[in-house]
């Protein structure tokens, strides 16, 4: 792996990641997820490393995973959502979801990169094994009664966007079970129309009923976009792929103009209005990747028309902001539908995932690796 001959944008994003993250390290140890907060969020930071990690920069990713490490020895191993930069719990919400992508980076650096220490794969194991006890993993999937994992340890419930992660835990972790309820599960969740008329969607998961139901609520849009990325449904018969993009195209795809500047970009859920910046970085990848592999030819230009403006915007709001990314970018910030709000500051996750997205989109010339943060087990060492 290598990242040599970063472009400007690249560079700008890794610049500020790395400024990030010395600025952290006489502290906790872990990324602040926002300027105007002392909130240092897991699951950004874990982006933060996998994006460290593919440039090569083992040393700030070994700072974040080895705080996760403190903590889980800590905590009975499973993590809250977020800390104070001394440590202490901010966030208590401990969710299947964020410690997926614990899990992820964890995994990732332990087999992935040369050198690295045999804690890391080791923790990732035992962090995976934990949430399969803790939050109820099915071992064998019931279509009658769907279920995954509980969402969290006060929900009995699954997450579409929750068990898309623990796919991609399943095959760096390499427990086929876990990736093969997951996928059977999203696969499941998938409705057809008059369900987000005329394409049908996923639905955001389960109701919290017995046995349980859909949960036909807010629908985040990456649960359209990250089932892609993670290739967490191996239902292609119905073009799942193609038509969850067509819902992204129809109903989350938007624009915003603020100070004579128009903006483009996708709402967080369909409950919502305003750009949420990270998930327009991560369903440009999905386009991309769907672009990069679609085997029928035809492709719609729009889609790809749109993706470039998502890309552009990315790129100009990073270059204001000295290579950080805004978590959005109305002055009065955004609301996600679920009960908390997103911020126009510079934002940790949406300018590490805007990071893999233009990593991903650079030409592979043989030495770069797939920046897809689902399906780092493709990357060879």
């Amino acid at each position: 792996m290598t990242s040599v001959n970063l472009d400007h944008h690249e560079q700008l994003i890794l610049n500020w990641l790395q400024k990030r993250a010395d600025s952290a390290s006489n502290e906790f140890g872990l990324l602040k997820t926002y300027d105007n907060s002392d909130r240092h969020d897991v699951y950004d930071n874990s982006v933060a490393a996998i994006l460290f990690d593919l440039h090569k920069d083992t040393k700030r990713a070994e700072q974040i995973l080895d705080c996760f490490i403190t903590k889980m020895d800590e905590q009975d191993s499973i993590l809250a959502a977020s800390y104070y930069a001394n440590g202490s719990i901010k966030d208590g919400r401990m969710d299947a979801g964020n410690n997926a992508w614990v899990c992820i980076a964890l995994a990732f650096h332990g087999s992935k990169i040369s050198g690295a220490d045999s804690k890391y794969m080791v923790k990732a194991q035992q962090l995976k094994d934990k949430l399969k006890e803790r939050f109820a993993f099915t071992p064998s999937f019931d279509p009658l009664n769907p279920h995954c994992v509980d969402c969290d340890t006060d929900h009995k419930c699954s997450s579409v966007e929750h068990a898309t992660d623990l796919a991609a835990v399943g095959r760096l972790c390499k427990d086929s079970s876990l990736l093969d309820t997951c996928q059977k599960f999203v696969s499941k969740m998938w409705v057809e129309p008059p369900f987000h008329e005329p394409h049908g969607a996923y639905a955001t998961g389960t109701t919290e009923s017995v046995p349980a139901g859909f949960n036909y609520s807010t629908c985040p849009v990456d649960c359209q976009t990250w089932t892609l990325l993670a290739d967490a449904d191996l239902n292609h018969t119905d073009n799942r792929d193609r038509r969850g993009l067509a819902v992204l195209q129809d109903e989350f795809y938007t624009t915003e103009t603020h100070d004579s500047t128009t903006y483009h970009g996708v709402r967080f859920s369909d409950r919502v209005t305003g750009i949420q910046m990270e998930n327009t970085a991560s369903s440009s990848m999905a386009i991309a990747k769907f672009l990069r592999e679609d085997k029928r030819g035809d492709s719609s230009s729009d889609l790809e028309n749109k993706m470039n403006a998502m890309v552009d915007t990315l790129k100009l709001i990073s270059s204001k902001n000295n290579g950080a990314v805004l978590a959005c970018v109305n002055p009065n910030g955004i609301d996600s539908g679920f009960g908390y709000s997103y911020y126009p500051t510079p934002h940790l996750g949406a300018t590490a995932w805007t990071g893999l997205l233009l990593g991903y989109l650079r030409p592979n010339d043989g030495f770069n690796p797939d920046f897809n943060p689902y399906r780092l087990d493709k990357i060879v060492n």
